[in-house]
């Protein structure tokens, strides 16, 4: 009961910090109808360009020379710009080289493996997920369709033959319309990502708290633990931060129509994930810093740095592969990849990978930040 109440006095005693409160409710809402307002046309897509596609089969078989017939067929051709390169080698550099291009493979057993009930890929490779992508990826789907019907001929004893491709050429012209995030469904994720973030501020305000203020001496020598202690003063400030997140996505999904997504649940596991993921990184900044009048400045330009390189304030476009793996480890990098795969992607694989590296990073923060804490208390 203790900690509940240390919980519940610290929570009360965030909200009633109307300053505080205003800052991390108010500039995001500011931010997000005026990025959103202003760059709208920066987010309206023109016209759709060909796709670059790229491939390779190194299959011998009847159903991968099939598959070439399919996708140089003119109905195809209209849709993509083809080349056929000579390994798959060639293949991966060509997509090096350009983000838009796509790189489609077939292995040797690829007919075998259908004619035997097996598994058979079609692999698809691309440096970014883009509109193209999708678009030679329903091309593809078109196929699969066919070489499903030749297994299913061949299990009950037909004599097998591929489906004709006016059957299976899927229409490849799309509705982008919702698919893609207008400037104010971009800045209701980044704002809301870059407030979270900011949440730091409350976790080492937890650690000052404690050890620095006179209110939190005076905790510490009552019966209480503390441990029962630490955590209190630390669940209290996820919450905060984490109330506050849900708060601003409510103004901005029904007072700007932002988009999302019909998974709310999810993203809302997400701004929780972030609330705590952010609460560590400041008490590690203020256990490895010292006290927080020194340590704030330090918060603020972490908070501004990791939100730019991110694309917070603007989408960033870079092609420097060592660039591309650093902001991978940014915190606002793994929401934003998580929240857009979520709403837009539905790639899962990704959402599921970076909810994973944020909770690495909050695991990594309770390390460095149980190590330094000892060893200052050795000093």
């Amino acid at each position: 009961m203790k900690i509940l109440y240390i919980i519940f006095y610290n929570l009360k005693r965030n909200f009633r910090d109307k300053k505080t409160l205003i800052n991390m409710l108010l500039l995001p809402i500011v931010l997000i109808l005026i990025l959103g307002t202003a760059l709208n046309n920066e987010y309206i897509p023109g016209n759709i360009s060909r796709a670059q596609v790229y491939y390779y089969n190194e299959d011998k078989g009847e159903i991968s020379k099939q598959f070439e017939k399919y996708i140089t067929s003119d109905k195809v051709k209209d849709l993509i710009e083809l080349k056929k390169v000579n390994s798959k080698k060639e293949g991966l550099n060509s997509i090096k080289t350009n983000e838009r291009r796509t790189f489609v493979y077939l292995d040797n057993n690829f007919t075998k493996n259908i004619k035997k009930g097996g598994k058979a890929y079609i692999s698809v490779y691309n440096e970014r997920n883009t509109i193209q992508t999708e678009i030679v990826k329903n091309i593809l789907n078109g196929f699969v369709n066919g070489a499903n019907a030749v297994y299913a001929s061949y299990t009950i004893g037909g004599k097998g033959g591929y489906v004709g491709e006016n059957n299976i050429i899927i229409d490849a012209s799309i509705d982008i319309s919702g698919k893609i995030p207008k400037a104010i469904d971009y800045y209701a994720v980044t704002m809301l990502v870059m407030i979270l973030m900011y949440g730091a501020f409350y976790g080492s305000d937890a650690i000052s708290q404690i050890y620095e203020e006179e209110e939190g001496r005076r905790v510490q020598i009552t019966p209480t633990q503390k441990t029962q202690i630490l955590l209190g003063y630390i669940a209290s400030s996820i919450l905060t931060v984490f109330i506050e997140g849900i708060i601003l996505m409510l103004i901005a999904k029904y007072a700007f129509k932002a988009n999302y997504g019909n998974n709310i649940g999810l993203i809302v596991f997400i701004i929780f994930t972030m609330s705590i993921l952010s609460n560590f990184i400041g008490m590690v900044v203020i256990v490895l810093g010292g006290k927080a009048d020194k340590t704030s400045g330090v918060i603020n330009i972490l908070v501004i740095v990791c939100t730019f390189i991110s694309g917070g304030y603007v989408k960033l476009i870079n092609n420097n592969g060592v660039y591309n793996k650093i902001i991978h480890f940014v915190p606002n990098t793994m929401a934003h990849n998580a929240m857009f795969n979520s709403i837009y992607g539905s790639n899962m694989d990704a959402v599921n990978s970076n909810i994973a590296s944020m909770w690495i990073g909050i695991v990594l923060c309770m390390i460095i930040s149980i190590a330094a804490a000892r060893r200052r208390v050795l000093k």
